[in-house]
C-alpha cells in the first residue's frame, strides 16, 4: 500500500509557512534558537563616548562594559489533526495532499503570525501614538463606534519617535504593520507611496504595499479585521473585546535591529492505522517560533492606536 512520505510532507508543508512576504521575517533572527526552548538576547549598554584627535594621556580611559540579557521563549505552534480515510488516493492525487498541507500551514501561519505582532507591540507610553484624524467607522469585529483616521501627521509623529528611539543608529529599515483601516486612510495620502499603483512588483512579492516617512508599510487582516490584537483604553494588549466602544485597532511599526524571531523548521507525523481511528492515516503538523523586542525598554518600536 502507497504511504505518505513524512519528510516529503513536513518539507512539502514547511514551504507555505514563513514565507519571504511575512512580516516577521523583516527582523533579526535569532539562529541558534531553533533547538533551543529560549533564546538570549544580548542587552547593548549606553554607547561609549567617541573622541577626535590623539588621546590626553596613554593608557587610554577604559569604560567597562554592563551588557545585560533578555530571554527570549520558543512555542510550540501546531494544527488540528487530520484524518485521512483513504490514504491511498492522497499519496497518488497531489492536487488533494496539497489542500491538506496547506490547510494545516494556514492554521500554524496564522497562529505563528499573531503571536509575532503581539510580541513586537510596545507598552511604553512614551512609545505609542494616537490617531487624529476625523473620526470614521472601525471594521474590527465586536467593535461599535468610530474610530479617528491615520494622518499624515500621525505618519510624521511615528516616523519621528522610532527614528528617535534608535539609539545606537544601527543600520537597517523601518517597517509598518497596519490595519486594513488604516491602509486605507493611508491610501488617501498623497504622501504615501503606493508600490501597487506604480506596479513595484520586486516589492509587493515582499508583502511590502507602499511607503511614507521612510518607513515601508505592509498589512494584515487577521480573523477579525485587526493584526493580530489590539488594545484597551489603557493600553494593555489583549484579544478578545472588553469595551467595544472604547478597545483601540492597533498597527506596529519597528526598525529591523531592534526585534527579532526564532524559526525552527516545520515537522510532521503521520500515523497509518492510527488506533481507534478505523484504519485512517493521522496526519499532524507543528512548528516552534519565538518573537520579541530587542531591548527591555521596547525602544525602535511603535504603537499607533486608533483611539474613539
Amino acid at each position: 500500500m502507497a504511504e505518505i512520505s513524512v519528510n516529503v510532507y513536513s518539507k512539502e508543508m514547511a514551504g507555505y509557512l514563513s514565507p519571504n512576504n511575512a512580516f516577521y521575517t523583516k527582523a533579526r533572527k535569532i539562529v541558534e534558537a531553533a533547538n533551543a526552548a529560549t533564546f538570549d538576547i544580548p542587552q547593548l549598554s549606553t554607547p561609549s563616548s567617541v573622541y577626535k584627535g590623539q588621546p590626553d594621556m596613554l593608557p587610554a580611559k577604559i569604560k567597562i562594559a554592563t551588557d545585560d540579557k533578555k530571554t527570549g521563549t520558543m512555542h510550540q505552534f501546531w494544527a488540528d489533526p487530520i484524518l485521512i480515510t483513504n490514504e491511498s488516493e492522497v499519496v497518488t492525487n497531489y492536487a488533494k495532499r496539497q489542500q491538506h498541507q496547506m490547510q494545516q500551514a494556514a492554521q500554524i501561519e496564522t497562529a505563528v503570525a499573531n503571536w509575532a505582532a503581539y510580541q513586537w507591540c510596545p507598552t511604553t507610553a512614551g512609545l505609542i501614538v494616537a490617531t487624529t484624524g476625523t473620526a470614521r467607522a472601525t471594521s474590527v469585529t465586536g467593535l461599535t463606534g468610530n474610530r479617528k483616521a491615520a494622518t499624515k501627521a500621525d505618519m510624521l509623529n511615528v516616523a519621528k519617535v522610532l527614528r528617535q528611539s534608535n539609539i545606537f543608529g544601527l543600520p537597517g529599515k523601518m517597517y509598518g504593520l497596519v490595519t486594513e483601516d488604516v491602509y486605507a486612510d493611508l491610501l488617501a495620502l498623497a504622501e504615501f507611496v503606493d508600490y501597487d499603483k506604480l506596479g513595484v512588483t520586486s516589492k509587493l512579492e515582499l508583502g511590502i504595499l507602499g511607503r511614507i516617512a521612510g518607513m515601508e508599510i505592509m498589512s494584515r487582516n487577521a480573523s477579525g479585521n485587526h493584526i493580530g490584537f489590539w488594545m484597551n483604553a489603557s493600553n494593555a494588549k489583549v484579544t478578545a473585546v472588553g469595551t467595544a466602544a472604547t478597545d483601540r485597532p492597533v498597527s506596529i511599526f519597528w526598525h529591523e535591529s531592534y526585534v527579532c524571531y526564532g524559526d525552527a523548521p516545520a515537522q510532521a507525523n503521520i500515523t497509518a492505522n492510527a488506533p481507534g481511528y478505523v484504519g485512517g492515516t493521522l496526519i499532524e503538523g507543528w512548528k516552534r517560533a519565538g518573537f520579541d523586542i530587542i531591548r527591555s525598554d521596547e525602544k525602535g518600536t511603535v504603537a499607533l492606536v486608533e483611539v474613539a
